[in-house]
Formats: C-alpha cells, structure tokens, sequence
C-alpha cells in the first residue's frame, strides 16, 4: 500500500519528508486548509486598510511603482519577470525536494494563498510533474525568486517544460493529461509563491541525505584500511568513550570497530589514529546541517507573513541559517576528502602495509602509486569548494537587498564536493580492497576494483541523482 504524508498542524519529520522525496503521496490537513483559508482573508482585510507589499504593487527596489493593472495578469508577469534563471536543468531529484519543501512551509498556514493554491503543489507532487528549473540564478534571499517562478509558471499557468512519469512534456499537456487545468493566481499570490527559502532548503535536504549516506560509507571504507594498515588497537577501543564529552565519538568508535591485531607500532600516524575523531566532528557538523534544514523546512518564509490576523513585512525569506550551515558542511566535506587521500598514502608506504612500497609487484614500474595521485587532485579540488559562500554577498536590486546569502550556489557547490570527496574514498575503498588481497590479481585487479567502487559509492549514497543530465 503506498505511504501517505498528511500535512498539517504538525510539521513532519526529515525522515517524513524523505519519504515524500522517495515518492510518498501527500495530502494537506483539513486543518491547516482552514488556517490557509484564513490567513488569506486576514490579508485581504488588510490591503482594504493599508499598503501592503506584493499586493499591487512593484518589488524589490520597485516597490513604490503602482501596476496599470492589478489581476491574475499581473500576477503572470510577476512570475514571468522573475523567471531568469540559467545554466542545465535541475535533476528531477532537486525538484522534487523543492516542492516538498515549498509545500511543507506553505502548510505552517501562515501564507496568504488560497487553500487550493497549496493543493496545486500536492497535486503535482502525486501526480510526478516536476517542473523543469534551470539550476542557477538564486542568491537565497528575496526568496529563491528564479526557480520559484519557473516552477510556478508551470504548475498554475501551464508555462515551460516538466518531468513527467512518461518524460519530459510541455507544462500545459502535463497538467492536462493528469486532469489539472491552469489555477491563475490571484493579487499578492504570486510574490508569496516565490518569496521562499525553499530552494536553498530543497538543496540542502538532498545534499544532507547524501553526505549521511556517505559518511557510513566512510566510515566502512577506513575500517578496512585501518585493518590493512596493521592498526594499533589502542586509538580504537570502545574504553575511551569516557574520555570526551563529545556523543559523537562513542558512536564513531561503536560503528567503527577495527579488527587490529597485536601491534606493530607504538602509534599509528594521524591520518589512521584520528580517524574517530575527525569522524566524530563531520559527523556533529552532520547533525547540526540536520538540524537546520529540519527548522527551516518547518518555518513560514513568505513576505509579508500572517500572524494573528496581521500582514508582517519581514526577512524570513533570507536563507541566512541554511546557507552558514551549508558552507559548514562543504569543509566538513572537504575534511573527509583529505583525511581519505592521507589514509591511501600511507596505506602505499611498506611500513605501514607489510607488504612493500606503493603496493608494487615485482615486476610493477609504479604499482598503486598513482592511484594517490588522483585521490590528491581530488582532495585539492575539494578544498578549493570550500570557500565560503555567504562572504561572497553581491547587492542585487541596487542598494535595497544588500546583503544576500548565496545558499543556492553553496548547497550545488557541497553536491559537488560530496562527489569528490565520493571518489576519494572509492580509491580508497580499492587501494584498502587490494592491500588486503596481498595485490592478488596484479594492478588490472586494482583498476578493475577502481571501476567497481567508484560506480557502488556514487549509487550507493545518492549522488548521480543530484547531477544535472545536460
């Protein structure tokens, strides 16, 4: 029977929005219909009394400018203007996370949209139209305008392209053939559709998923080099839980488990010894990028936003937590992918694997030396994407947004940093394999174990699905 995800009073859980992701259906509780029906007549009182924002009238730095019209026309050009975005399509996945995430906060109830504006994304979700986004052109404030107004061109007007079960299709078509015909939007509509953190947020769902993922990955991939490397079983013992305040450590050192046997070295070099440790921060910074999605998912980030009857002008469309938290997680993901290359090098050295330098044959002109090489190249490439992005602010529409948090291209930066820190570790997880086959099969067996790694982590933690295809 296919799961069901009922949204409501409740926010749901990461896991439950994972689900959704995975394909889940969901529905909106009647509840939180009933809030949204509210908070729009809330808002429509309050452009009865007052100017209000978004409501009639320009935005960004044109906020004092009136429209010659005010209707559903207007409500089109406003998504139309801000549907700038360039480069590849986002891939399906990314989408996906977008929308579940744009409707989870839609149903805090404090938006003011009508009910069946919500359901418009529901639909589509159950429905698998994913509007085709192009990958760049948020800076994760003002709300994620780009995206949002190419996918809500799509679903309320028919605009663009979409994902669909049977390809891609013409937005129109899509919604024809699923039995959903255009929802024009009415005034103030459309600025609540894409003032969102959604976006940066979707990125950040799906790039946390994966570096869980890969983080066990990890930690699989260094207990077998620990072993082939003739670990000291001292720095592994479940005993020095009681030595740190840090959780995290005991639960490294619990799934990490090396089988070392009577020392060969008094200490093993950093790279081996640490591992608990570095393991024990990535995964607390892990946790903490959980915790931070899982808030802002949960949070209501249009402008203006009803509370208790009143429109309140705000910042909650600033992606500011998530975009800190996810230049976190590029250098905690830069970490992993230096502690791995440091791990293959010293698994190369003869006193550390017991068998001989770079893991050469006798007949070998470099053995597994170059495998190291490239776990280098890759190691380095990933702390260059680890810059950074919120000091990187540019003012966008002249001096009034002028401190913007670049999440968007932070979260698509640690996408690309998981992979290479992926493939990192795919060589590692291969030099670790052929150390502890004593070379049986020679260096075709390395290249052939190279291939397979490389093809199992990448699936294995998600990553080819957050890849754009063109």
């Amino acid at each position: 029977m296919e799961e069901t995800i009922v949204l409501g009073e409740k926010c749901p859980s990461l896991e439950e929005a994972r689900a959704i992701l995975e394909g889940a259906r969901v529905e909106i509780g009647e509840n939180t219909l009933k809030a949204l029906a509210e908070a729009r007549s809330s808002y429509l009182e309050e452009v009865s009394k007052r100017e209000v924002y978004g409501y009639c009238t320009g935005l960004g730095g044109l906020y004092h400018r009136k429209p010659a019209s005010c209707g559903s026309d207007y409500e089109r050009r406003v998504l139309v203007e801000h549907a700038m975005g360039l480069g590849p399509r986002a891939p399906p996945r990314l989408v996906r996370a977008f929308l579940t995430v744009r409707l989870i906060q839609l149903t805090r109830g404090r938006a003011p949209v009508r009910p069946q504006v919500a359901e418009r994304i529901a639909s589509a979700l159950n429905r698998g139209i994913l509007p085709v986004i192009p990958l760049h052109g948020s800076v994760g404030a003002s709300g994620d305008l780009a995206p949002s107004a190419h996918a809500f061109l799509c679903l309320y007007y028919g605009e663009g392209e979409a994902y669909t079960p049977d390809g891609i299709a013409p937005c129109s078509k899509a919604l024809e053939k699923s039995g959903l015909g255009k929802l024009p939007l009415e005034p103030g509509e459309a600025l609540a559709l894409i003032n969102n953190t959604a976006w940066t947020t979707g990125i950040g769902l799906s790039a946390l998923i994966a570096f869980e993922e890969l983080l066990g990955e990890a930690l699989r991939v260094a207990r077998r080099t620990l072993e082939a490397a003739r670990c000291t079983p001292d720095h592994y013992s479940l005993e020095l839980t009681g030595a740190t305040s840090y959780k995290e450590l005991g639960e490294i050192l619990e799934l990490l488990k090396p089988s070392c046997k009577e020392p060969v070295r008094l200490q093993d070099p950093y790279s081996l010894r640490c591992t608990p440790q570095v393991y024990a921060a990535v995964k607390r910074l892990i946790g903490f990028l959980r915790d931070t999605i899982s808030r802002e998912m949960c949070s209501s980030t249009e402008n203006p936003v009803i509370v208790r009857g009143r429109a309140y002008h705000w910042c909650g469309f600033h992606s500011i937590q998530v975009s800190l938290a996810l230049d976190y997680a590029r250098i905690a993901s830069s970490v992993l992918a230096n502690i791995s290359e440091r791990r293959i090098a010293q698994l190369l050295r003869r006193e550390i694997n017991g068998l001989s330098d770079f893991l050469a044959g006798e007949t070998d002109s470099v053995g597994a030396m170059i495998t190291q090489y490239a776990a280098a190249a890759l190691a380095a490439s990933s702390r260059a994407l680890a810059h950074p992005m919120v000091t990187n602010s540019i003012p966008t529409s002249g001096l009034q947004e002028d401190l913007v948090p670049m999440g968007p291209e932070s979260g698509l930066l640690l996408i690309e940093s998981l992979r290479r820190t992926a493939l990192v570790l795919a060589v590692e997880d291969a030099v670790s394999k052929y150390a502890s086959q004593s070379l049986a099969g020679g260096v075709e067996e390395l290249r052939r174990l190279l291939d397979e790694s490389t093809k199992r982590i990448l699936d294995s933690v998600g990553l080819t699905e957050l890849l754009p295809r063109d």
